[in-house]
C-alpha cells in the first residue's frame, strides 16, 4: 500500500464532516440479512446496530394511474459506540465505511476501512466488484461573504449578473468531469449551507470519485484503487480552494 505524497499537506484542522470509501459487488446468491446480523455481532461491543438500510422499489400499474411501492431491508448501520465516529454499513451488495468529523488522516481512516472489509468479504464471498469511491464531504467554515465575493477562497464559484438589484443569498452548483486516470468519474458539489448552532454559514465542498465498472476482489488491487481515487479527490480539493482558505485549515 502507497503512503502519503511527500508533496501532501496535512491540515491541523482539516474541513472534512465525513469521509467514506464505498464497494458495491455481486455477492453469494445465499447471502441474507441474518447474516449480515452474524457479521455486525463480530465488531460487538465496538459498534452497535443503529439502524437498517432500506430499498425502495417504486412501480407503475400498466395503466398509468396506480403506483407500487415495495420496501425492503438491504443492510445494517452500525455505528462505533465509544464515540459515534465511525459507521459501517453491510449491505446485501457492498458494503462502506465512514468517518465523521472530527477527521484525523487518511491512512488510519483506510487501513480501518480495510480491515472491516476484509471481515465482509469473508462473509460476503464477492464473485466482482462494481463500483469502488472515495467521497469527501467538507464544509468551509469562511464566515458570510455575499455569492459574488467567494473568489478570495474557492476557485470555482458561481457568477452573478451586476444588474440583478440583489444578489442570491445562496447556491447550489454541481459539476461532473473524468478524473485524471482513465475510468475515473468525479462528481463536485458546492451549496451554501446553515448548521444549527453556528453563527455564519458554509460552503459545502463535496467530492465523490469513483469507478464504475468490473473490478477484481484481489485484496491489492482494489485498494490500490480506493488510493487512487482518494488522490483524485485530493487533487480535486487543492485545485478547488485557494490560499487564502488553506491558512484556515493549518
Amino acid at each position: 500500500m502507497t503512503g502519503p505524497s511527500p508533496s501532501r499537506e496535512i491540515y491541523e484542522k482539516p474541513p472534512v464532516v465525513e469521509a467514506v470509501i464505498d464497494i458495491k459487488c455481486v455477492n453469494k446468491a445465499s447471502l441474507t440479512i441474518r447474516d449480515l446480523a452474524a457479521f455486525a455481532s463480530e465488531f460487538a461491543p465496538q459498534f452497535a446496530q443503529e439502524g437498517q438500510s432500506l430499498e425502495i422499489e417504486e412501480r407503475y400499474e400498466p395503466d398509468g394511474a396506480r403506483k407500487t411501492t415495495t420496501e425492503r431491508i438491504s443492510g445494517l448501520v452500525l455505528r462505533s459506540s465509544a464515540d459515534n465516529l465511525r459507521v459501517i454499513q453491510p449491505k446485501l451488495t457492498g458494503m462502506s465505511y465512514s468517518r465523521l468529523a472530527p477527521y484525523e488522516r487518511w491512512e488510519s481512516f483506510r487501513d480501518e476501512a480495510k480491515q472491516a472489509w476484509l471481515r465482509y468479504a469473508h462473509l460476503a464471498q464477492p464473485d466482482t466488484v462494481t463500483r469502488i469511491g472515495v467521497r469527501y464531504v467538507n464544509v468551509l467554515r469562511i464566515g458570510s461573504p455575499a455569492i459574488h465575493e467567494l473568489a478570495p477562497f474557492l476557485q470555482m464559484h458561481p457568477v452573478t449578473p451586476w444588474s440583478l438589484s440583489a444578489p442570491p443569498d445562496g447556491f447550489n452548483l454541481q459539476v461532473r468531469r473524468r478524473g485524471i486516470t482513465d475510468g475515473v468519474r468525479l462528481i463536485i458539489n458546492q451549496a451554501t449551507v446553515l448548521t444549527v448552532g453556528t453563527p455564519t454559514a458554509g460552503i459545502l465542498l463535496d467530492l465523490d470519485a469513483f469507478l464504475d465498472g468490473t473490478f477484481t476482489t484481489e485484496e491489492d488491487p482494489l485498494w490500490n484503487q480506493v488510493e487512487m481515487l482518494h488522490a483524485e479527490v485530493e487533487e480535486a480539493f487543492e485545485a478547488a480552494i485557494t490560499d487564502h482558505t488553506r491558512e484556515l485549515f493549518r
